[in-house]
């Protein structure tokens, strides 16, 4: 998620830069650099899309405790004792 936004923000701050120099005329590179930042937004909007799939097709953790897996991907037995707090 994160890698996401950067990649969008890095994107955004190019292409605004840019627009600004090859519009007005200042600068005539920043026309070679407007598709960069197209092409860099679309990446970041992709890898973000990728994620929420990832992360949606994952079962949810209300799941998980139904297969009676805690966390860390450890299995609990019903009637264990999980620490030696419970045990006292």
């Amino acid at each position: 998620m994160f890698l996401s936004t950067l990649t969008l923000t890095l994107g955004c701050l190019l292409r605004v830069s840019s627009e600004v120099l090859a519009y007005q005329g200042y600068a005539a590179w920043a026309w070679k650099a407007l598709p960069v930042s197209a092409l860099t937004e679309m990446a970041a909007v992709s890898l973000f899309a990728l994620n929420l799939l990832l992360t949606f097709s994952r079962p949810g953790t209300g799941e998980l405790a139904k297969m009676g897996i805690g966390r860390g991907g450890r299995r609990e037995f019903p009637g264990a004792v999980r620490s030696t707090e419970e045990a006292l």
